[in-house]
Parts: structure tokens; C-alpha cells; sequence
């Protein structure tokens, strides 16, 4: 494994499929890594877990997308897989 090729792959994976419901599982088999395996590097090399990484990444995008004129809280957070406005804003 190629550390920092795969992990490159896999931000392609997450930035291509990010609003879609996607888990570390989903991006590890993507790289044809383990779970567990995949976590640990895609950890030493960007310094977030996977999760993390998927979570910073849609909260940056909406809070770009709420600094657009007329965007909706709730909309922002839904299109950004949270179900609430209160998970959102936490």
C-alpha cells in the first residue's frame, strides 16, 4: 500500500461522494484496504480520522453555502446529511 497515493484516492472517493451517505468502510474498500488497517494510515498521513475528515469537509461547504444570500438553515443542513438544525448548529 502506498500510503500517500491511496489516502489521495480516497479524498477524490469522499470529495466526489460527499453528500452521499458515506462511511470510512465505503472509502477504505474503495482503496481495497481493511477497515481498521486504512483508519490508522489515512490518520498518520492527514492527521483526522476518516469520519473527521467528512465531517469537516460538508461543514466547510455549508457554512460557505450559508454565507450565500437566502440560504436556509434547514435546507443547508439537510442537503449536509444532518437531520436537524440542532445537530447542525452543535
Amino acid at each position: 500500500m502506498n500510503w500517500v497515493s491511496d489516502v489521495q484516492r480516497a479524498i477524490h472517493y469522499i470529495e466526489a461522494n460527499l453528500l452521499a451517505d458515506i462511511r470510512s468502510e465505503d472509502v477504505a474498500r474503495h482503496v481495497h484496504a481493511s477497515k481498521d488497517y486504512f483508519q490508522r494510515v489515512f490518520g498518520i498521513v492527514t492527521g483526522y480520522t476518516v469520519g473527521e475528515y467528512i465531517r469537516n469537509r460538508r461543514l466547510s461547504l455549508a457554512a460557505q453555502e450559508l454565507l450565500q444570500p437566502g440560504a436556509r438553515v434547514l435546507e443547508t443542513a439537510l442537503k449536509y446529511g444532518y437531520e436537524t438544525p440542532e445537530s447542525f448548529t452543535k
